[in-house]
């Protein structure tokens, strides 16, 4: 890795900048490396430009101090920290019609794949307008293409800091992601540093497109649309504005660097995703009817977080089966206090369910203007919209009843502690027996089914 730090460091050199901004990911990405990455750069150009570092948190909450330690060890007190705020800290950067990434020209002439999943969700013009929850419920044969083209406008924004620096270098880790695919490159960017419209309105459309149809996929809709908007509305903006990629596989508690790659292209990021893709794929031979899944609580506060053990399982488990997720650091759905309510309120069910309660609460209408709202929603669907049952077991805080109420089951602390440590070595190195699998924070992987033939190399 060092090697690697001075190749980046000689290249940024030559750019003589003034400047320069470090944007790693939070402490959701901690095995990433991009914490050590984050230090060793900002040892060797110290004292020769400004330096500052952001985080890029999206709709996450800001990394406290205990965070940043684990993160960048204590060397962080060194560090000029920047937050991100996806509501307030952003500068408009102008529209952005995403039609024509959510539609695709047919035999028959255009149709829009999203159109049936958005008629299913529910959300009826007579009840919501176009501007509440962007009608998504329309169909594209009801629209004229001015109008199609208004119904997926993009609000694009992307934090203020961005524009005061010469350089940014953006250390993100590609590994398999629900709503793009795969993270890292101008998903950094465009969603850890953006605004919470582009957030909220991918995050929802990902959700309607399946979560299936997209992730490992390194060219699907909701992928290229955010590429795009980077290179359109941000890089003009500002070209320089290089990645550095982490490619990492975790097996039990030991994360292992298996690739590092630096550039500012889309073929530089399609070449190391390849390699990530390959390592970060868990194939099974067959499906599991139950799995125990350890999230530890340095970085899972919040179900928003710890239910990637529901993405990154759900194309592997049994109908009916059992996933039982021990995440004694959860203290309640959401960081912040309204998503933790409208969380509780709907709950995580079949998307059928979820845009039924939504409809019946008191202020539907109300709710629908809020910034959040199809963040919200989305992830309501990808925690709920599935076939197997969840059962968490949580910090003490967190009250049973309201998990309940959300529709997961509830396992107590202390018999989830007992049961752990009593299988701490099958947890450590992910073990998989059968039907039935003991995984430590499967965050970094993505388990999937073997093709018939095929076989688990």
């Amino acid at each position: 890795m060092e090697d690697f730090v001075e190749q980046v460091v000689h290249i940024v050199r030559r750019r003589k900048a003034k400047s320069i901004l470090l944007v790693p990911p939070d402490i959701t990405r901690l095995d990433s490396k991009a914490g050590l990455l984050t230090i060793s750069l900002h040892k060797r150009l110290v004292g020769e430009c400004e330096l500052a570092v952001l985080p890029a948190t999206g709709l996450h909450k800001k990394m406290n101090a205990q965070e940043k330690e684990l993160m960048f060890t204590d060397y962080y007190r060194h560090m000029l920290f920047l937050e991100h705020d996806a509501d307030h800290g952003c500068e408009h950067l102008g529209q952005y019609d995403a039609s024509h990434h959510l539609l695709r020209n047919e035999e028959g002439g255009q149709m829009d794949y999203l159109a049936d999943s958005l008629a299913e969700s529910g959300l009826s013009s007579n009840e919501l307008s176009s501007n509440e929850l962007s009608s998504n419920e329309l169909s594209s044969n009801e629209l004229s293409s001015n109008e199609l083209s208004s119904k997926f406008t993009l609000e694009v924004a992307v934090s203020k800091h961005l524009f005061r620096y010469d350089l940014v270098l953006s250390l993100g880790q590609i590994v398999p992601h629900e709503v793009l695919g795969l993270s890292s490159f101008t998903k950094n960017i465009v969603i850890g540093l953006g605004g919470g419209d582009v957030i909220s309105k991918t995050h929802w459309w990902s959700a309607l497109y399946g979560l299936e149809n997209v992730i490992l996929k390194m060219d699907n809709p909701i992928r290229s649309l955010v590429n795009e908007i980077f290179f359109q509305f941000i890089k003009t903006r500002h070209p320089a504005i290089s990645f550095l990629h982490t490619i990492v596989e975790k097996k039990g508690n030991e994360a292992k660097v298996l690739g590092l790659s630096f550039g500012d292209d889309l073929q530089t990021f399609k070449r190391a995703a390849r390699v990530s893709i390959e390592k970060n794929a868990c194939k099974l031979s067959r499906p599991l009817r139950k799995a125990y899944v350890w999230m530890p609580e340095v970085k899972y506060q919040y179900t928003w977080l710890s239910n990637k053990a529901i993405y990154r399982l759900k194309q592997v488990m049994l109908k009916d089966a059992e996933l039982v997720i021990i995440a004694p650091g959860v203290k309640a759905f959401s960081n912040e206090v309204h998503s933790n309510e409208l969380i509780k309120q709907i709950g995580y069910f079949k998307r059928d369910q979820v845009m039924k309660k939504f409809r019946l609460l008191p202020k539907t209408k109300e709710l629908a203007r809020h910034p959040r709202i199809l963040a919200i929603l989305a992830h309501l669907l990808h925690g709920g919209d599935i076939s197997f049952k969840v059962t968490y077991s949580v910090h003490p805080e967190f009250k049973a009843e309201d998990l309940r109420q959300a529709g997961y089951g509830f396992l107590s602390a202390p018999r989830s502690k007992k049961f752990y440590l009593e299988n701490r070595a099958l947890f450590d190195n992910d073990t998989i027996r059968g039907d039935v699998a003991y995984l430590n924070d499967p965050g970094l992987k993505t388990f999937v089914l073997e093709e018939k033939g095929e076989k688990n190399g």
